[in-house]
């Protein structure tokens, strides 16, 4: 009996013993990515706290833009064939919470300046500008599933509060000091055990606008750094609304065949439809043209019938290779019918999601 005891406690010793280290040792799972050209996505087992800033303190606009615009310049640096990337995990909340301090002795590493040190263009000294707001990270792996780059960028305010006084600061200034507290993040980071010596870091600067803006912010200076070499170089990039005396100055072209556009949409359906677009410049150059239609249909056959004309209209007058285009049509702020039509592609697809 005491035998049998003895061999059943051992069988039990064992699977315990055979579970325990079967959950003891989570992998980081990776899928394929379906967009052609873009990362796979690795997933974690568990995420760092970092994203309950992001919700609270990025518009709803920007919480898109960041990350969307921080993806594409990391394919400059890291190959989407040789990298999967993941949702940052490397920098944490309470991290998050240090950096946007503003710096003292207590808080050398915080991003935002010391008090009543910064200086604007016209040499007027601020008390306490609020400048930083966040930090975005996306992180990548290697084959074997190794951290082996890191890509961020640095939120930054072009508005910011002083002595009651709501003053906007230009983008010089901006990257100027970006350039500067950049640098200083990187430090930061090398301090991190996750982080080795010469991992490649991709930082950026992501200039905010002020929560009442209809775009989002937008890109204006990035940089590469591995070991002890680096730079910052300036990005241009912006978005429009379409139609603004902005747009119109900025992109006449691009205006007028958006005007002509809503003037087909407001003939064939003069009551209770309204279109807008937002223009996405990059050098420059017009890189994604994003329109939305808001209607009111009696009947489905109006709908699709608007469809077909936009997209006849796409191909005659949006129909240059350089820059993607793309046309929400919704009806009662529910999206029925999208007309797409990728960069460098000629074709047209209208998809049907009523």
């Amino acid at each position: 009996m005491v035998k049998k005891l003895c061999l059943i406690f051992l069988l039990l010793l064992t699977a315990c013993s055979s579970e325990s280290e079967v959950t003891a040792t989570p992998t980081n799972s990776v899928t394929y990515s379906s967009i052609e050209n873009d990362y796979a996505v690795t997933y974690l087992d568990d995420y760092q706290n970092a994203r309950e800033w992001h919700g609270k303190y990025l518009s709803r606009l920007d919480q898109i833009e960041i990350p969307k615009r921080l993806q594409a310049i990391s394919k400059e640096y890291f190959d989407v064939n040789e990298y999967s990337m993941s949702i940052g995990q490397v920098i944490t909340k309470d991290d998050i919470i240090m950096l946007q301090r503003h710096e003292s002795s207590n808080y050398p590493y915080a991003l935002n300046p010391e008090l009543n040190s910064f200086k604007t263009k016209d040499g007027e000294i601020l008390a306490s500008p609020y400048i930083v707001s966040d930090i975005v990270e996306l992180d990548f792996y290697d084959q074997d599933q190794e951290l082996s780059g890191m890509s961020l960028a640095i939120v930054l305010n072009n508005s910011v509060s002083d002595n009651d006084e709501t003053i906007i600061l230009d983008d010089e200034t901006i990257y100027n000091y970006a350039s500067i507290i950049g640098r200083k993040l990187e430090l930061y980071l090398r301090n991190n055990e996750e982080v080795s010596s010469n991992m490649p870091i991709v930082i950026t600067f992501y200039r905010a606008l002020e929560s009442s803006s209809y775009v989002p912010g937008n890109m204006i200076g990035k940089g590469i750094f591995e070991g002890r070499s680096g730079q910052f170089e300036k990005v241009d990039q912006k978005w429009l609304l379409i139609p603004s005396n902005e747009s119109e100055a900025f992109d006449n072209v691009t205006y007028t065949n958006f005007n002509l556009l809503k003037s087909k949409v407001n003939n064939f359906l003069p009551e209770n439809v309204g279109i807008i677009a937002y223009a996405f410049y990059n050098n420059e150059s017009l890189a994604e043209l994003d329109a939305t239609v808001s209607m009111q249909a009696k009947t489905y056959t109006e709908i699709y019938s608007l469809a077909e004309l936009i997209a006849e209209s796409a191909k005659r007058d949006f129909s240059s290779l350089a820059y993607e285009f793309k046309v929400n049509i919704q009806q009662d702020y529910q999206t029925v019918f999208t007309i797409y039509k990728a960069a460098n592609s000629k074709e047209i697809e209208v998809r049907d999601l009523s």
